[in-house]
């Protein structure tokens, strides 16, 4: 088409038909702004054709990992309550009057030093915030993930705080002798030359303030946790509505 506008424009030219030379000129620039104008909505095409790939992997991905969050801190709680429900069991023998104090010293024994280690699955979404990614996303979605992120990091931050404090206390229940345990079941002259009544005093009121203070903060952590999983529940709804089959 181009090609014969610019050829009757030449010719236009060439017969001295002014007028007919310009209309010519004015079709043949029109038409180039028209196929520059159809280009560039095909390369927007399918640039945006290429984003939306891209989005879509992303929420896939991301999809994927607040599945993981999700099945971490289940387990994590549950893992929690069996603790507390523990601590509960030897508090409840303290009702009971003029227990013999061994009876009460293999109670406070009995519960369970567990740490309760937890790792998120945030590798999509931390990547997409610190690359400025976000905004690739759609925009509720992105506030959304970015302030559930915060979340896990302040959580994970301030549990370690508490946990770090507590086990400062059960590090000087092990300096008492308590990582001995049953170890010295088989070794009397051991046991003789370190047993001390007032030591073994220390020992297990540093170990029941150990778990007062353990489970005090255990309560507070799942319920956090017990937070972060509605939060994780929403962002799952959320990513899910945005993925095309």
């Amino acid at each position: 088409m181009i090609k014969i506008f610019r050829k009757n424009r030449q010719n236009s030219l060439t017969e001295g038909k002014i007028g007919n030379y310009i209309k010519y000129a004015i079709g043949e620039t029109v038409l180039v702004v028209i196929g520059i104008l159809i280009a560039l909505q095909i390369n927007n095409y399918n640039e945006e054709r290429k984003l939306h790939k891209l989005r879509q992997d992303y929420y896939k991905q991301i999809l994927v990992n607040l599945k993981d969050d999700n099945k971490n801190v289940e387990k994590v709680i549950k893992r929690i309550d069996s603790s507390i429900t523990n601590y509960n069991i030897y508090t409840e023998t303290f009702k009971e009057p003029n227990l013999p104090v061994v009876v009460i010293i293999q109670n406070l024994i009995k519960i369970r030093n567990d740490n309760h280690p937890f790792e998120f699955q945030n590798a999509t979404i931390k990547s997409l915030i610190s690359n400025g990614e976000t905004k690739l996303l759609d925009p509720d979605i992105a506030n959304y993930l970015t302030n559930y992120n915060t979340s896990k990091e302040v959580l994970k931050t301030t549990f370690q705080t508490y946990k770090n404090s507590y086990f400062a206390i059960f590090k000087e229940v092990l300096m008492d002798g308590y990582g001995f345990g049953s170890r010295l079941s088989n070794q009397k002259e051991l046991l003789r030359v370190i047993s001390n009544q007032k030591r073994e005093q220390q020992m297990y009121i540093k170990l029941d303030a150990y778990h007062l203070y353990k489970s005090e903060n255990e309560k507070w952590f799942i319920k956090s946790l017990r937070g972060l999983l509605k939060e994780i529940d929403n962002a799952i709804i959320l990513i899910t509505n945005k993925i095309e089959e």
